[in-house]
């Protein structure tokens, strides 16, 4: 009988000693996080600097939105397509020179507004063309009138027609509200 009890002793004896041993290990490794711990910083007073009052500026007047007529303004311009498309030359030149006055003539009246979306169709039977020709109007109209078309967003399209009324631009204008 008493050779069970010891057996039984020892079994608790090694479960005591294992506490031990892992409360042992944690106070060896809180030490050792102790240690390399950096310490509390210093603190210095410093005195602070009085600032100065603050200045109530006027509240600045509210701007309304920029908004767009919803109306827009439709002309139509005629182009010599084979020379404003065509390779660069005095052809091209001359009729770029042209639209870019005939531009100013047709739009002399809005010359002290401010347009802010323009869509331009070009009339060919070819939509390649169309888009195209469209396009190069769309380079044209800010060179012409910049205090009007600089700040416009521009999309060019194609209208298809026939032959007849190929070379034929039309422009939609919306301008900003006055």
């Amino acid at each position: 009988m008493r050779h069970r009890s010891n057996s039984k002793r020892n079994v608790s004896d090694t479960i005591l000693l294992g506490g031990w041993l892992f409360a042992d290990l944690l106070l060896g490794l809180m030490i050792i996080f102790l240690v390399s711990a950096q310490g509390v910083p210093q603190v210095t007073a410093t005195v602070p600097t009085p600032t100065p009052p603050a200045t109530i500026a006027p509240t600045p007047t509210p701007i309304p939105p920029a908004t767009l007529e919803k109306v827009p303004l439709d002309r139509s311009i005629g182009t010599n397509v084979d020379a404003l498309l065509g390779p660069d030359g005095n052809a091209k030149k001359q009729e770029q020179d042209r639209l870019r006055g005939l531009i100013r003539q047709t739009f002399n009246d809005f010359r002290n507004r401010r347009a802010g979306f323009v869509l331009t169709f070009g009339t060919s039977p070819d939509p390649n063309e169309g888009t195209q020709l469209a396009d190069a109007v769309d380079q044209l109209l800010p060179e012409a009138m910049p205090a009007t078309f600089n700040s416009a967003v521009f999309n060019g399209y194609h209208n298809i027609d026939d032959i007849s009324k190929r070379g034929i631009v039309e422009i939609q204008i919306f301008l900003f509200a006055q």
